[in-house]
């Protein structure tokens, strides 16, 4: 009994940890968000600040660098990429799997409410730089970023606790710093406002940050064998539904492809080796 209270005690000083140290980036995600939102009621003028990164985008970095990296803002194929961290550290796929509801039922309803107009329906064409499908309507916010940013928060609330800090603030910037490109390049392509891409950076760190205490708050469900095999299969069918979609850029062809052959070999090693899905790397 002794060794139950100790660690009923040890888990809930951790959750207590976790929550302060999320609390302020919640404030910061929130409050954002919320000047965004009144910024686009007002219908401030974004086209400068809009054609400024659209042109200078292409012009610092190659212009199929942008439609590459912008696939990792979609929510399938991140999972995809991440899905070898299930027999290491599922919490990350699992939490991101957590934070789609949330994440996803924010951009669909604010999709919906606002019928916000794409760049391709304000501006004329030859104005500015469309890398790929030129896109047309339902603009506010950018599911693209929310996806980006929910894997970034669901680093950061995974490893702000990591007891190796250098480890921690490696994974957790590196995270970041894929998030704020792929926000970037849905500038880069013409397919969304700056506003959308912060505004959908906000909702998918709280979207992240969300999942995670999801994973927590049902962790026996979430640490149970049977529930990280059924995710791993439903991965597995999404990474070969990928392979029924054709990009012209052979990078994001084989991005793509990549995607399936992670999940095709997670699934291999798990299924050779028998390897205990682990949720925080430990064990």
């Amino acid at each position: 009994m002794t060794r139950s209270y100790s660690a009923n005690a040890a888990a809930t000083l951790n959750d207590a940890t976790h929550s302060g140290m999320m609390r302020p980036t919640i404030w910061v995600a929130i409050v954002v968000f919320l000047l965004i939102l009144i910024a686009h009621v007002q219908q401030v003028s974004q086209v400068d600040l809009f054609l400024n990164l659209n042109g200078a985008s292409v012009e610092v970095l190659p212009s199929k660098f942008w439609p590459a990296i912008t696939l990792f803002g979609d929510t399938l194929i991140l999972l995809c990429w991440l899905s070898p961290l299930l027999l290491f550290r599922s919490r990350m796929v699992l939490g991101l799997v957590a934070a789609i509801p949330m994440g996803g039922l924010a951009s669909l309803g604010f999709k919906r409410l606002f019928l916000a107009p794409r760049p391709g329906d304000v501006l004329q064409h030859d104005s500015f730089h469309v890398l790929g499908e030129l896109l047309s309507g339902h603009s506010f916010p950018s599911g693209h970023t929310i996806t980006a940013f929910a894997a970034a928060g669901v680093a950061y609330a995974c490893f702000m606790s990591e007891r190796n800090h250098s480890k921690a603030v490696g994974v957790i910037a590196g995270a970041l710093v894929l998030a704020t490109f792929v926000g970037l390049s849905r500038v880069a392509v013409g397919a969304h406002w700056p506003a959308d891409v912060i505004a959908g950076a906000c909702i998918g760190w709280l979207s992240g940050l969300n999942g995670v205490w999801l994973t927590r708050r049902f962790s026996e469900t979430c640490e149970s064998p049977r529930f990280a095999w059924v995710t791993l299969w439903v991965l597995a069918a999404c990474g070969v539904g990928l392979q029924f979609r054709h990009y012209t850029d052979p990078a994001c062809q084989g991005i793509t492809q990549l995607a399936t052959a992670f999940v095709a070999l997670t699934l291999l090693a798990k299924a050779l080796g028998q390897r205990q899905f682990r949720l925080d790397g430990q064990g």
